[in-house]
């Protein structure tokens, strides 16, 4: 280790600081899921709760599965139907309407 990690290390109030961190970001994302989970204007939508809590579930399918995200977006409009909030159109036709 260099000297200054060792100095950083060595410091005793680190051993508060650190719990204090991990328990302030706990709060604020259970609050931030609270939010968006019960009184955010999205929230009344149908839909898999978790994408609606957090951007991971759209980034596993454009990441992970490899852009299959749009190909869920329609399988998801058959499961929970349709909402004018968010809608994809697969026919050019039905954008008139």
């Amino acid at each position: 280790m260099t000297g200054f990690l060792r100095l950083i290390v060595s410091i005793e109030p680190w051993r508060s600081v650190i719990p204090a961190l991990v328990a302030i970001s706990l709060c604020y994302f259970t609050g931030l899921a609270i939010y968006r989970f019960y009184f955010s204007p999205t929230a009344k939508f149908p839909g898999p709760k978790l994408a609606a809590i957090t951007t991971w579930y759209e980034s596993y399918y454009k990441v992970v599965l490899r852009g299959q995200f749009t190909f869920h977006i329609q399988d998801l409009h058959k499961k929970y139907g349709v909402t004018p909030a968010v809608t994809i159109y697969t026919d050019p036709t039905l954008q008139a309407q």
